[in-house]
């Protein structure tokens, strides 16, 4: 800094010059354009502070740093209040006039005296205020995470002093968010959620026994377990899917045992039955039986559903509760068990069946025998591998398709009509199908937000379904491969080592309308949306139990329909867990409609489905609308079980379902032509992209591709020139995810 020009005490109009000049001289010096803008109140401050008597001896302007707060006596103190009161006046005082300079600093300066008082007065004042507040907040009632917390709020980074103009302010933020903490946590105190179980009266006056057979696929487990449910006088059998429930139902009722069928979209009940087989979301915690059977027990870690086997593991009504699934949810079971004070008998099962994983990838699907099983990750890698070995020799499974149909195509490659299945992993929980060998088409998937590569404990379950007992010799190895070296040697790892990954031990819990309903006493609110966030903020800790990923649900409870609705809170809660898919706008449509009609107390008929001519489907995307005109159906019938009255036509909506399932599995079976996306243009046999070349022209989004790559790969001439005659694109390629595989001549819907 240069000298300081001599000016004096009384700062006249001779002196404004001289400072001008010197402040331009500044600025020309640090290569400041010259004209008093904000910056040269940095430099008339530096002056000031060489210049004026009053400020030469203060201390340089510092904030509040974290190492100035203290705790005596359990309560939060400032450190050096006086010495810190003496820069903030400065820091106050200068600030607003001088980072406004209009030219003339007389004016500043004149007023530097009055105003340097002011700010003493009000750093002072505000300064006390602060220490009270400080004063209410003992740590010693709080935990340590909501101390850290607070603490973290008052304290900035070392690295930028916290200004002690803010500070008052941040006390109160401190006060508010003390204040939070402690609701959320008197909240979940009050909700149970750490004594989840107590929420379940009847379970734990039952006295129950807890009984795990854990072992990999084709063990024996479900066998031995329905032998047991069968010599009960009472029981229930709870599902991970429909299909399975509707297959133990099948099985139980061939017996000779009476036994209902629960699922959110079908109920089969005869009034007299003594079992029940049932989805494990559909538990009626209130009824008593002798024995129930809780089938993949590992599902309790999933984020999404895993709340629903919490709850049947802890609230289902029976004196022996016998868990079917994986070794590796062992851990979790014992610690469930121990706070849940209840006995736990484990009994591990070995397969059955010989596996084993091929010596070299798979390299050709003409390579592949009869009862192959080709596994993919997406519909599209799925229809275009039932494309590539044939139509009608080969049966498809996958999550879109209605359970009935699955169950008819899952028949159909049993009974030896198609030799060939291609399939997602909806193969991979409770199907008995003759499977000699599982062939991984890929090692990765979309888990909704990114390709991930499957986990020990999935590639497990996929192939374990691969030689199953009692189907051929027992003494024949199920087979598992994969169409790379790559990826086999990841299968060969996972099976080697016999178990999959270990299972968080945290359970999941989701919101009951007992829960949500404490939540509004307690908090005032009625809306399910403000309901359904405060139990998502509640603090959880490092407790057993932890809060389900709920956010399909809040998506519903979000809708401006649900937030302007007048319907009780159990209505609400009710629609908001209707089986739709929310990305479908025609599933949207009709969900808001049903909505209305509960608020205006008028019945609907069935939704208004896709038109659609012939008895079956000659382009991927018309299959693709049976499918979701099937599951939108589904929904109805959900909605027609818990207000009939509301939605009354169930019988017409299993006469549509009917004919949509003749229609899809007709289609199945066909070779189908694909179809631009945009256009509806139909595409070459060996197209591999979503779009014609005019769509892909002409459509910037459709050029980018986004994640999808819309071309790869080349064609041989003769395709160039069948494309160039169609209108399609010359170049050939395939849509799908990253990591997935390519799928020999068939085309990729």
């Amino acid at each position: 800094m240069s000298s300081v020009p001599d000016i004096s005490p009384t700062f006249n109009l001779e002196d404004q010059k001289i400072l001008d000049d010197w402040i331009q001289a500044e600025r020309r010096r640090h290569t400041l354009s010259p004209r008093v803008t904000q910056t040269s109140a940095k430099t008339l401050v530096r002056y000031l502070r060489s210049a004026c008597p009053l400020l030469r001896e203060l201390p340089n302007l510092a904030g509040l740093r974290p190492e100035e707060l203290d705790v005596e006596g359990n309560t939060l103190l400032l450190k050096r209040k006086v010495e810190l009161a003496e820069p903030f006046a400065v820091r106050l005082c200068l600030k607003a006039p001088l980072m406004q300079l209009s030219g003339s600093h007389v004016r500043v300066l004149e007023k530097l005296p009055s105003a340097f008082a002011e700010a003493n007065r009000r750093l002072s004042h505000s300064l006390e205020r602060a220490q009270a507040k400080l004063a209410s907040l003992r740590p010693a009632e709080y935990t340590v995470h909501e101390w850290e917390a607070i603490r973290q709020e008052l304290d900035p980074s070392s690295f930028k002093p916290l200004p002690l103009g803010a500070f008052a302010s941040r006390v109160d933020q401190a006060i508010k968010l003390s204040q939070t903490l402690k609701q959320k946590r008197e909240l979940a105190e009050g909700l149970k959620l750490l004594e989840y179980p107590e929420t379940y009266p009847w379970a734990r006056a039952a006295r129950r026994k807890l009984t795990a057979i854990l072992g990999p696929t084709n063990s024996g487990k479900t066998h031995r377990a329905l032998a047991r449910l069968a010599r009960a006088g009472t029981g229930v059998y709870l599902a991970p899917l429909r299909l399975l429930a509707a297959e133990i139902w099948d099985r139980l009722q061939s017996e000779g045992i009476y036994t209902d069928l629960v699922t959110g979209e079908e109920r089969l009940l005869t009034g007299q039955s003594t079992h029940v087989s049932s989805t494990v979301e559909m538990l009626d915690a209130t009824r008593s039986y002798e024995v129930a059977v809780i089938d993949e027990v590992q599902m309790i870690g999933d984020a999404a559903r895993g709340w629903a086997w919490t709850q049947a593991i802890v609230g289902v009504n029976a004196r022996e509760v016998i868990l079917l699934g994986s070794p590796e949810a062992e851990p979790l079971l014992r610690k469930l068990a121990e706070m849940l004070d209840e006995p736990l008998e484990i009994t591990f099962t070995q397969r059955l069946k010989p596996l084993r994983v091929a010596d070299e990838p798979l390299k050709a699907p003409k390579d592949a025998g009869a009862g192959t099983a080709f596994v993919s990750f997406s519909r599209t890698q799925t229809l275009a591998w039932k494309k590539t070995l044939g139509e009608a020799n080969t049966a498809c499974i996958y999550g879109a398709l209605s359970p009935e149909v699955r169950r008819e195509e899952a028949r159909r490659f049993a009974e030896g009509r198609a030799e060939y299945l291609s399939s997602t992993d909806a193969i991979s929980m409770g199907l008995n199908l003759p499977i000699r060998t599982i062939v991984f088409t890929s090692l990765t998937k979309w888990n909704g937000k990114a390709e991930v590569v499957l986990s020990k404990s999935e590639i497990l379950q996929i192939a374990g379904r691969a030689g199953r007992f009692g189907h051929g010799d027992d003494e024949e190895p199920g087979i598992v491969t994969a169409l790379n070296e790559a990826d086999l040697e990841l299968i060969r790892e996972a099976i080697s080592s016999g178990t999959g990954d270990p299972l968080p031990l945290r359970v999941p819990v989701a919101p009951r309308l007992q829960t949500l309903e404490y939540l509004a006493e307690r908090t005032g609110k009625d809306r399910l949306d403000s309901l359904l966030k405060t139990f998502s903020s509640l603090p959880e800790r490092d407790q057993l139990f932890c809060k389900a990923d709920i956010s399909g649900m809040l998506e519903l409870a979000a809708h401006p329909k649900a937030r302007g609705s007048r319907r009780p809170l159990e209505d609400l809660l009710v629609v908001c867990n209707c089986p739709i898919n929310s990305n479908e706008d025609r599933h949207l449509n009709a969900w808001v409609d049903w909505l209305d009609a509960l608020e205006k107390e008028q019945t609907r008929g069935l939704p208004a489905l896709e038109s659609r001519e012939g008895h079956e489907a000659d382009t991927p995307q018309d299959l693709h609308g049976a499918e979701r005109d099937s599951r939108l159906l589904g929904a109805y019938k959900w909605m027609h079980y818990h207000y009939p009255g509301t939605f009354p036509e169930l019988e017409a909506a299993n006469q549509e379902i009917d004919r949509l399932n003749r229609y899809i599995l007709a289609s199945l079976q066909k070779r189908l032509q694909a179809a631009c996306h945009t256009c509806g243009r139909r595409l070459p046999a060996n197209w591999r992209t979503r779009w014609c070349h005019a769509c892909f022209e002409r459509t910037p989004a459709v050029r980018t591709g986004g994640r999808h790559p819309p071309f790869r790969g080349k064609t041989s001439p003769a395709a160039r020139r069948v494309s160039k005659k169609s209108g399609g694109s010359p170049r050939n390629g395939r849509r799908g995810r990253p990591g997935t595989a390519k799928v020999g001549s068939g085309a990729a819907f």
